[in-house]
């Protein structure tokens, strides 16, 4: 009855470990001041926006938020730019909502080299999500785009990264521990 109970705890902590961590939403709600002033979006959230943004909140149509009121556009020394960074702590990058009359795609980069460029976004007046499409660790995200005709919000991002045991390797610790049980239970019978 011992081993499983040890089995079953085992298992329990190798499938919390898989599981990893939540994921975060900047939606810039409660940014402020969130009023337009070229380049005010610095550190937000964990995540440093580099000066490289500016965030506001009045109806500007094509420009619509994906939630809320507010959203950034890229800006660079008080103009209007077609592309912007920002980075973070190492860890995932799931994505951002765009809109506007652009395109628009990601370059991810960890410790200073290119990992993975997304797929391109055209946008629109109704929100859409550009997915990162990269599962790996990241630390810095720059957005470009086709033109300066565009908005960012609620950027989404994970924990750190863990090891995440592959299936075949639960499966791997499975069947061990059902070896070791039918070891046990053999030296049992043995024993009595």
């Amino acid at each position: 009855m011992r081993w499983r109970t040890v089995a079953a705890g085992v298992f329990a902590v190798t499938a919390m470990s898989a599981i990893g961590g939540a994921q975060t939403v900047q939606t810039f709600e409660d940014f402020n001041p969130c009023d337009n002033t070229p380049d005010n979006v610095g550190l937000y959230g964990g995540v440093n926006y580099l000066n490289q943004w500016t965030c506001y909140g009045f109806s500007q149509p094509p420009f619509t938020p994906q939630s809320g009121t507010n959203r950034v556009y890229a800006a660079l020394g008080g103009s209007n730019s077609n592309s912007a960074s920002f980075s973070f702590a190492a860890t995932t990058f799931a994505g951002a909502w765009f809109s506007g009359s652009a395109t628009v795609n990601f370059q991810l980069f960890f410790l200073g080299n290119p990992v993975a460029t997304s797929g391109p976004l055209s946008t629109s007046g109704t929100p859409s999500f550009l997915g990162s499409g990269y599962s790996g660790l990241v630390d810095r995200v720059t957005v470009n785009g086709n033109s300066i005709q565009w908005v960012m919000d609620d950027v989404t991002f994970g924990a750190a990264v863990t090891s995440t045991p592959e299936p075949a390797t639960i499966a791997l610790l499975g069947s061990g521990l059902l070896a070791i049980g039918a070891l046990a239970r053999r030296r049992r019978r043995a024993s009595e």
